[in-house]
């Protein structure tokens, strides 16, 4: 089943980068976007592989400016909405917890965003980073910072990574 490739895919992938297979970048990417593909949203809005470390357990994103990301396409100065940089949060998170536990079939249990700052019409990147991951639990934070580095916003992702979140029944 998909399930059980998932979860297969994903260990092989963990067990690949700390066993050292995975020498170049393009490695990286060709697994990031084979991730991403079956995320459709992620890929609907744009969101890129910038980089990985996955010895240190760190993912960065960006999230290309667009007019349709921002809550007043129309008004000049108009930055990108909440909703986005919530979104970029939560996918700068979950890529290196995915990384680092092995498992595709994470789920976001809960998640808190602190907005720092106004994002005007810049790209933004989500530089994720994994605190903790167990075998039922892990948590990652997450910065977003503009184009000129500027810090935008942080937030902090709780995943489930246990069985309980791996299985949900069709239809549910």
């Amino acid at each position: 089943s998909r399930q059980v490739f998932d979860r297969l895919a994903g260990t092989w992938t963990y067990w690949g980068w700390k066993g050292g297979y995975f020498d170049r970048e393009d490695d990286a990417r060709a697994f990031f976007d084979g991730f991403w593909q079956r995320m459709r949203l992620h890929d609907y809005i744009g969101l890129e592989f910038v980089a990985a470390d996955v010895a240190a357990g760190t993912a960065t994103l960006r999230l290309p400016y667009r007019a349709e990301h921002t809550n007043m396409p129309d008004e000049a100065g108009a930055g990108i909405h909440g909703g986005m940089i919530a979104t970029l949060i939560d996918a700068a998170a979950s890529f290196p917890v995915v990384v680092h536990t092995g498992n595709f079939n994470i789920a976001t249990v809960n998640m808190r965003v602190d907005y720092l700052s106004w994002t005007g019409h810049s790209s933004l990147f989500g530089h994720g980073r994994v605190i903790r991951a167990g075998r039922t639990v892990a948590v990652a934070d997450c910065q977003v910072k503009d184009e000129t580095g500027k810090l935008c916003a942080v937030g902090r992702v709780t995943f489930g990574t246990g069985t309980a979140y791996k299985a949900v029944p069709a239809g549910a």
